[in-house]
């Protein structure tokens, strides 16, 4: 396998792609980087989970805003890592260079250099292949796939980047050099403090706007649904990216929650993001989440009609369902917010969920 870039999965969102040359950097410098990446709720592709084999990194690299392209020594031997660097050029999002053991240089001059480079983009020129149907032998790399290799080389030497020598070869602050660099990027993009989940009819003109407006005068990004949509883009998409880039979940529990499998999809989706979850029983006290069963056992027995068969089959699907049980058994085990605690005080249930959040996100940044 020639780059780290092969793997069998890609999850709901990207937003980071690394591309670099696996022999070299995959279990050093690419192995640091990703998982700190990944701490700070980012989804890396590839990431530690993605089995080797199979190759999905062309919708990966579609969908991610940053690139980062690990430049070592034995980068450009890979036909894989020089057409990905092209397809990162060419997809107009943030390209950002790590220059590791090599300078800027060897990427620029690859025709009459006599650099580590220089010699890679030779010996791939120079390499042949038998034609399957004249058996004469050609170049196994046409001159226009040279030239573009060698044309996103140079362009990518001249962006904003990083050389391990500038950081006389100390491999911990260059990750986190890094690491801050796409966390701004990103900023505008997916990252969120905190994402609240819950139902618009019951609470969204209420507590959770209220709550929302709390946790922004604190300087936090806030996900509320109908506030941060983008125009013209899908909606599952744009929550998965929050729901995945944010710090903090609350889940705000009301009475008719459960009726809603957009409320249940996400809350599934939270415990599969791994960041803390806040509970918040609005109107309704903590044993409601098994009397949300009820409602769980209409959504499996909702059938609709098969338009080919005209047979009743179900709405929904089994798996997803159990999804939506074990979420809802799992944050039945967390300590939440009980309105009725506060004597039905909005303000003060606001006040105390909000001092939690910050306090749980001093703790998580400290920790990093």
């Amino acid at each position: 396998m020639e780059s780290c870039s092969n793997a069998s999965n890609v999850e709901h969102v990207c937003h980071v792609f690394m591309n670099y040359d696996d022999s070299e950097v995959k279990k050093n410098l690419a192995s640091h980087l990703q998982r700190c990446l990944s701490r700070n709720g980012l989804h890396v592709f590839p990431n530690q989970r993605e089995l080797q084999g199979g190759d999905n990194s062309r919708a990966a690299l579609k969908e991610a805003k940053v690139h980062i392209a690990i430049f070592s020594t034995g980068y450009a031997n890979s036909s894989q890592c020089l057409n990905e660097l092209v397809q990162m050029l060419e997809s107009g999002s943030t390209v950002i260079p790590v220059f590791y053991n090599v300078s800027p240089s060897d990427l620029r001059w690859t025709k009459e250099g006599n650099g580590v480079y220089a010699q890679a983009l030779s010996m791939l020129q120079g390499k042949k292949t038998t034609d399957s149907e004249t058996h004469e032998e050609k170049a196994l790399y046409c001159s226009n796939t040279i030239g573009k290799w060698r044309k996103a080389l140079f362009d990518v030497a001249g962006k904003s980047g990083f050389v391990l020598d500038a950081y006389n070869g100390d491999e911990g602050k260059l990750v986190y050099k890094i690491v801050k660099r796409v966390l701004k990027k990103l900023k505008n993009h997916f990252y969120y403090d905190v994402f609240i989940n819950h139902r618009g009819p019951d609470a969204k003109e209420t507590f959770a706007s209220h709550l929302y407006h709390c946790l922004r005068a604190h300087g936090l990004r806030v996900f509320l649904d109908i506030k941060e949509m983008q125009k013209g883009e899908i909606i599952t998409s744009q929550i998965h990216r929050a729901i995945q880039g944010a710090s903090i979940h609350i889940a705000i529990f009301s009475e008719n929650y459960a009726d809603s499998i957009w409320c249940l999809d996400e809350l599934s989706l939270m415990f599969k993001s791994q960041s803390t979850i806040l509970p918040v029983f609005y109107g309704v006290e903590p044993s409601v989440l098994r009397s949300y069963s009820k409602c769980l056992k209409e959504h499996e027995e909702h059938k609709i009609s098969n338009c080919e068969t005209d047979k009743k089959i179900p709405r929904h699907d089994p798996g997803k369902i159990a999804e939506w049980r074990n979420a809802l058994s799992e944050v039945s085990k967390i300590d939440g917010f009980n309105l009725e605690k506060y004597d039905g005080d909005e303000g003060k249930l606001a006040h105390q969920l909000v001092q939690k959040v910050l306090y749980e996100i001093v703790t998580q940044n400290a920790a990093k």
